[in-house]
């Protein structure tokens, strides 16, 4: 799988931070998500993914992102919008990997961790995919198909 900066404009290294700190975001948001859900299910924490590191991680990747914002151009915006749904396309034609053998009828108190972050990671990774698809402009739904038309015969060359 491409790394969560290798889309779109190569020659734009904001574009490409820009991607990787949103991922870095949403990576935030998923330990958010299982640390509730741990706590709620009355599961032993992992260290690290209190609640306080967790939103330490939050507040630094907002900061990041808000800095950057500054800095990108309407189109540059435009450009991390479209990579991101790349990118966010190909995690999720992983999923069948990253969720094998596992199913939601399970109780929450016998699934391994690893698989709760799967779960969780994949449906806010559905939400923020069909947003960024509802939310494009007529030109960036026009790259984004042609990219995701690429990278479809790129990957059916391998």
């Amino acid at each position: 799988m491409a790394d969560a900066g290798d889309f779109g404009n190569l020659s734009a290294p904001k574009v490409r931070l820009m991607v990787r700190l949103l991922q870095q975001l949403a990576l935030a948001q998923v330990l958010r998500e299982v640390a509730e859900v741990l706590r709620e299910s009355g599961r032993a924490q992992v260290p690290g993914w209190d609640d306080a590191s967790i939103a330490d991680r939050t507040s630094c990747c907002h900061t990041r992102i808000v800095i950057l914002r500054r800095y990108l151009s309407v189109e540059d915006v435009s450009e991390v919008r479209v990579c991101r749904a790349v990118y966010l396309r190909e995690l999720l034609a992983s999923s069948s990997f990253r969720l094998d053998g596992w199913s939601d009828l399970k109780p929450v108190a016998t699934v391994p961790i690893s698989h709760l972050y799967e779960w969780l990671s994949n449906d806010l990774e559905r939400l923020e995919l069909s947003i960024l698809e509802k939310t494009m402009t007529p030109l960036e739904t026009g790259r984004y198909r042609r990219l995701v038309a690429l990278r479809h015969r790129l990957g059916s060359a391998n």
